[in-house]
């Protein structure tokens, strides 16, 4: 159960960063909805640091999830985990304006939370 707790937290970080950054960034570019300047420019590298660091931490705590250590299982795994998934929350209260980030990052937590309840 411990495994499929962490497989499902950073499966599902890894696939809504990668949506992030698609629906944020590639198709706001794309479709030419915000004109070129300095908020613009702002605004897609928020979107791109956040959709990208989410994608980052979460493939590289599968591949180790995967490899069979159990680091994300002791103490420091799981406190780097929700350290990251808090700097993350702040991030979408103080810069994010809408709520699918913010509940995605909740569900995220509650994951690893069960999964450090069940290790």
């Amino acid at each position: 159960m411990h495994r499929a707790l962490l497989y499902g937290a950073f499966g599902f970080l890894l696939v809504t960063g990668v949506l992030h950054f698609a629906v944020d960034v590639v198709h706001q570019h794309l479709s030419g909805h915000r004109p070129a300047g300095t908020e613009s420019t702002y605004y897609f590298g928020l979107h791109s640091a956040y959709a990208l660091g989410q994608v980052a931490f979460a493939a590289l705590a599968i591949l180790v999830v995967r490899s069979g250590s159990d680091v994300m299982s002791k103490i420091p795994g799981q406190v780097i985990s929700l350290a990251a998934v808090a700097g993350w929350f702040v991030i979408c209260l103080k810069f994010i304006e809408y709520m699918p980030p913010r509940i995605n990052i909740v569900i995220v937590a509650c994951l690893l939370v069960g999964a450090a309840a069940t290790a």
